[in-house]
């Protein structure tokens, strides 16, 4: 019986399946980006006078595009200053990312961008839910403008996540973000995958459509059980989190049966989660009263109708199960609750990194 190794949280653990129950195992075909293409990309930005750098992550592809800017504007001759900005959460990490580099580092808000001639922000893309893609304007005015999120929430149409699509919300995003650069990336498995640099909306575009290209998994029939985990590190910290990959796999698997690796060492993740949880969430869903992942209760309940899902974690059993998730103890519960809703015939996709994947249906006709 051969041994399946799933991410959860900073550590590995197996689950022991037989080779008659694997329909598949997914794993994305990727390689790193070659460094002279890097380089390529971001000279094709154009710098003059005042420029600002913007960051919103704190991996190591966006430390090391953001040297690679920083290098490319150094020998432009338009440049008068540079200063690298963020949110204040991320400032410390920042500041720690510039030793040596000789650039102003501090936070930014909205209103600091009319000082600067030249605007850069620097994202990671992601499959979301609501705006079937993060990064870019999504990412900006979530980091700049407190109130983006809950008016971005009235353009959720139905209960159904969307990753992978347009939607009204990125249409949304894409109306309200200020005319600046993008540089923007795909990071899977701690891996950097591809950059596109240009014009924000633009530059978003492209490189969401080169991470469909890598992710998209489509099946001609539906599954009838799924094993996915939410990843390593950051992706697994929180409920909330490990949600955004959770919806990746959770289309068209009406009647399946699925077990969900998610450590959540950090706990829920969001407010909306924490209510849910603890107390009443619907009050705030009867009046439409927006509050931080309320879109995942929605989505929650989209799912709960679909399909039994039993969820690994570090998470408490009451929350776990007041959530609207099954308890499942640990790894070695995952099968045996996967053959009593399915028999020992079962067929299972396994995917180890749900965050890098995306299922899709084609029913033959």
């Amino acid at each position: 019986m051969p041994e399946v190794w799933l991410p959860y949280g900073t550590v590995e653990v197996p689950i022991n399946v037989k080779v008659e129950n694997v329909a598949k195992i997914y794993t994305p075909n990727i390689k790193p980006l070659d460094e002279n293409v890097l380089m390529s990309r971001i000279k094709e930005i154009e710098f003059r006078g005042k420029s600002l750098i913007l960051l919103s992550e704190t991996d190591e592809a966006s430390a090391i595009i953001l040297k690679s800017i920083l290098n490319a504007a150094k020998v432009s001759s338009t440049v008068t200053s540079i200063t690298v900005g963020c949110e204040r959460s991320i400032y410390s990490w920042l500041k720690k990312a510039c030793e040596g580099l000789n650039v102003d580092v501090k936070h930014i808000s909205a209103s600091d961008l009319v000082e600067y001639d030249t605007k850069i922000f620097i994202s990671r893309v992601g499959l979301d839910p609501l705006f079937g893609f993060s990064g870019g304007a999504v990412t900006l005015l979530k980091t700049l403008n407190p109130t983006f999120m809950a008016e971005a929430f009235k353009y959720m149409r139905d209960s159904e996540p969307k990753p992978g699509k347009e939607t009204d919300a990125s249409l949304y995003a894409y109306s309200e973000a200020p005319n600046i650069l993008g540089v923007e990336y795909i990071y899977l498995g701690n891996i950097l995958v591809d950059v596109a640099a240009g014009e924000l909306i633009n530059a978003h575009k492209q490189i969401s459509q080169n991470l469909l290209e890598i992710c998209e998994i489509n099946l001609r029939s539906p599954p009838e059980a799924i094993i996915a985990s939410a990843g390593l590190g950051k992706s697994a910290a929180t409920l909330a989190s490990a949600l955004n990959s959770l919806w990746n796999v959770a289309r068209d698997v009406e009647g399946c049966v699925m077990v969900f690796f998610a450590e959540c060492i950090e706990g829920l993740g969001s407010e909306a989660l924490r209510l849910a949880a603890t107390r009443d969430v619907e009050s705030y869903l009867t009046r439409g009263d927006y509050v931080d992942g309320l879109e995942d209760i929605i989505y929650l309940r989209w799912l709960s109708k679909r399909t039994k899902v039993g969820l690994i974690s570090t998470l408490p059993r009451y929350y776990v199960n007041k959530i609207g998730f099954d308890y499942i103890r640990s790894a070695s519960d995952a099968l045996p609750y996967i053959f009593r809703h399915k028999g020992s015939r079962v067929k299972i996709h396994i995917f180890p990194d749900a965050e890098s994947a995306l299922l899709t249906l084609t029913k033959e006709e």
